[in-house]
């Protein structure tokens, strides 16, 4: 254990602190008292501390009157430390003090890791994650890097703007964002910047007030009343959960069904439907997501194709009895027709897996554009780009990449409607992505460790990663217990030191509050970045997704139905 402290050490530099007080500052800097080893010291190091903010002086005095009121006083100790020689130089003092400490702290690690690895025997990934975070913690404890002087950092400028000089008279000195004005307003996201964009919460996809949804437990639930944490029954008799709710007023429609219960809808609900026969490409029972408002514009002989369905849930998958269902069970696909209804309130969520979940009849129903056009204009520059998608799977990430690349509309892409060319062009931009760096994380859960230890490791791999995406900020977790406010406040202070470290712009996507939809003026401000404080200090560049369009289009119908009403 020599190797793992050194008391005399330790002594010379709390008596050094005693002997010239000054020091005590620079000393405090580098020091906290866990990394004394003799709890004594330990004691005397939070003594000195609590005397320095109270003013007082750090002699030997004070320091026993302190030690004696928190019941912390050893007068054996005390003369031994008094009796050490102090030390003028405590440099390399201090750094052998944390050095030990560094050891103590790895070997406790290590121990702790045959613990929960072997006698609780915990899953894999938490050990992972444990250790990780700890590691983390102890690289942070252990490293104090000193200012930069002042020829290193002139050197450094005159690089960056021989860089500069290079790209002639442009404007654009930072990471290119893929939008000309957003450019020009910028200059493009500059290294170790934290951008936030920010847009209202799951928009479209979702219900009218009182619309009952199936629980995963085989009880309904209106869908105002849905938490986050429930569990909806999935088309495929596995659970949905529930991650984030969304709320606000827009047109609305009824979706009448001739076999089922009819509901309303949002008009940027996305309807799931079955093809009721074969024709050309299209087979029966291909299924068709789409928005109530393309649906609407559709021909009668299209709507004629597609049906509502329902599915029969999997009895064998579910722990309740078939008798706990008060509703419709039969398996039958509906005619449908869209109505309008009026401007009213919605309620929605967002859901992980595949986004479908069952209405009390057993309809099928479903549930990131700017950042897409971004991560798009930079794979095309070459450069590599990092994706934490904790809302959807790769796949679906990339077909998105593929309709915004290729300008073919994701229904179409969904269901292979596709004309020869754009076949040809679907073929062409595949090929070319799949040769493009972009890393997709998207396993559904991430805290900043992780991103911090997976994006650290990325890059040291693949040091061409110009930008990460996280899609989004409010779905990572964290551990911290005292409320969200302060688990998002240790996310974005995470993220902007990691951006720095890295050298890279980190764009994260962030929910509005439900405030937002209660304001005449829907024009989202700072204060509507949901659990905000924080993520206002820490981010760099905060841009609003915002389209004055809808909100005009819904305010005067609104008016329209009053006046007629």
């Amino acid at each position: 254990m020599d190797n793992m402290y050194n008391l005399n050490i330790e002594r010379a530099v709390l008596s050094a602190i005693i002997f010239d007080p000054e020091v005590y500052e620079e000393i405090a800097s580098q020091l906290q008292a866990p990394d004394f080893y003799l709890p004594f010291h330990q004691h005397i190091f939070e003594a000195m501390e609590s005397l320095y903010n109270e003013e007082k002086p750090l002699d030997d005095e004070f320091l026993r009157s302190k030690l004696i009121s928190t019941k912390h006083f050893d007068e054996v100790a005390m003369l031994d430390l008094l009796s050490a020689n102090p030390i003028s130089n405590t440099s390399a003092y201090v750094k052998e003090i944390k050095a030990k400490s560094t050891k103590r702290a790895l070997a406790r690690l290590a121990t702790e890791i045959k613990k929960v690895t072997i006698e609780d025997d915990l899953p894999a990934d938490e050990v992972m994650n444990l250790v990780e975070k700890k590691l983390y913690e102890i690289t942070q404890n252990s490293t104090s890097e000193d200012f930069r002087e002042s020829k290193e950092i002139t050197l450094a400028m005159m690089g960056e703007i021989e860089r500069l000089k290079l790209l002639g008279n442009s404007r654009l000195i930072g990471t290119d964002t893929g939008f000309k004005d957003l450019n020009d307003k910028t200059s493009g996201f500059g290294k170790g910047d934290l951008v936030i964009i920010a847009a209202r919460p799951a928009m479209g996809k979702c219900l009218g007030k009182g619309t009952h949804v199936l629980m995963y437990n085989g009880t309904l639930k209106k869908v105002e009343d849905v938490c986050i944490g429930d569990r909806l029954m999935g088309d495929d008799s596995t659970p949905r959960n529930v991650l984030s709710l969304a709320s606000g007023r827009e047109e609305m429609y009824w979706v009448r069904q001739n076999k089922g219960i009819d509901y309303r809808v949002n008009k940027s609900h996305i309807l799931s439907l079955k093809r009721s026969r074969n024709e050309g490409r299209h087979t029966h029972g291909d299924i068709l997501n789409i928005e109530v408002s393309e649906y609407i514009t559709k021909s009668d002989k299209f709507k004629t194709n597609y049906k509502g369905y329902k599915t029969k849930l999997d009895f064998s998958k579910l722990k309740f009895i078939n008798d706990s269902f008060e509703f419709t069970k039969e398996l039958e696909d509906s005619d449908i027709k869209v109505q309008y209804d009026k401007v009213d309130d919605y309620y929605g969520f967002v859901l992980d897996g595949n986004h479908l979940f069952l209405l009390e009849d057993m309809t099928v129903t479903h549930n990131t554009a700017i950042v897409l056009n971004m991560t798009l204009k930079a794979l095309e520059r070459d450069e590599g780009v990092a994706f934490f998608s904790l809302e959807m799977p790769a796949e679906q990430l990339m077909l998105r990449l593929l309709s915004a690349k290729t300008s073919i509309p994701l229904q179409s892409l969904r269901v292979g409607d596709l004309r020869d060319e754009q076949w040809s062009q679907l073929s062409a931009a595949t090929q070319e992505l799949s040769q493009k760096k972009l890393f997709v994380d998207d396993g559904g859960y991430a805290t900043i460790h992780h991103v911090r230890s997976k994006l650290r490791k990325l890059k040291s791999q693949h040091p061409e990663i110009t930008m990460a995406v996280i899609d989004y900020l409010q779905l990572m977790s964290g551990d911290n217990k005292e409320g969200r406010q302060q688990v998002v406040s240790e996310i974005s202070r995470g993220l902007k030191q990691l951006a720095r470290e890295l050298q890279i712009p980190i764009i994260a996507l962030s929910q509005l509050n439900r405030g937002v939809e209660s304001r005449d003026n829907k024009r989202p401000m700072l204060s509507d970045l949901r659990e905000s404080g924080a993520i206002e200090q820490d981010a760099d560049i905060i841009l609003f997704v915002y389209r004055d369009d809808v909100y005009r289009e819904a305010m005067e119908k609104e008016k329209r139905d009053e006046s007629q009403g």
